[in-house]
């Protein structure tokens, strides 16, 4: 019957949308590759040989620097480093996860990480630990499937005294961002099984047809 086939089409899409992959909209989030795919600037490519401490996974990571960095007198606001990578986000819900450590060059804190994608802000973060933590942070709804976006990790120190200042170090690894399959992906697997199911009925109709002509002769 056609009404069993396309259940079974409707079993079959319903299967295949529950074990769906996600995507990984990054290209080498953890720095293992030696990030050709990262533009960086004023930061470094860093291991536990170079930089004296260890990654939050495999051998690498970024950092704005070896140890922490000094900034002039009432400089203001200095870009110590930033990190950029063009991605396309197509679909929602996706998320962005990174592990983030900051190592105190002074107190109060005077460095803050500015996290964005395109022109919208995804997160101001100005506290960190000096051990890896996870921070995840979603994509808002408007930015999704809009082409492709600079995601852009941005570490600014503030310095408004008379004294030259030293800034906290910042190191960031393992960035991922995941997302659904495209729509286009889900909506070839329902023509796929809808397709499949109709062959299988009109198979099942021409063998049925053959048996009553045998009958019949």
């Amino acid at each position: 019957m056609i009404r069993e086939a396309l259940v079974g089409a409707v079993l079959l899409i319903g299967a295949a949308g529950a074990s769906a992959t996600q995507v990984e909209r990054v290209t080498d989030g953890s720095f293992e590759l030696g990030s050709p795919q990262w533009m960086s600037i004023g930061a470094i490519h860093c291991s536990a040989a170079t930089c004296g401490a260890p990654a939050a996974t495999g051998s690498f990571y970024w950092s704005t620097g070896f140890t922490f960095e000094s900034v002039p007198a009432d400089s203001g606001f200095n870009n110590i480093g930033s990190l950029t990578q063009s991605v396309v986000v197509p679909e929602s819900p996706a998320t962005l996860r990174f592990d983030l450590r900051v190592f105190d060059g002074s107190e109060p804190m005077d460095v803050f990480l500015n996290v964005t994608l395109g022109s919208t802000s995804l997160a101001v973060i100005d506290s960190g630990s000096p051990t890896f933590e996870p921070v995840s942070l979603p994509i808002p709804a408007g930015l999704i499937g809009f082409g492709s976006n600079e995601l852009k990790f941005e570490v600014i120190c503030v310095n408004l005294t008379f004294a030259d200042k030293e800034c906290e170090r910042v190191d960031i690894d393992d960035v991922s961002l995941l997302t659904p399959e495209p729509a286009a992906f889900a909506q070839g697997l329902v023509s796929t099984a809808l397709l499949a199911a109709s062959a299988r009925h009109r198979i099942g109709r021409k063998r049925s047809c053959e048996r009553d002509r045998g009958s019949a002769a």
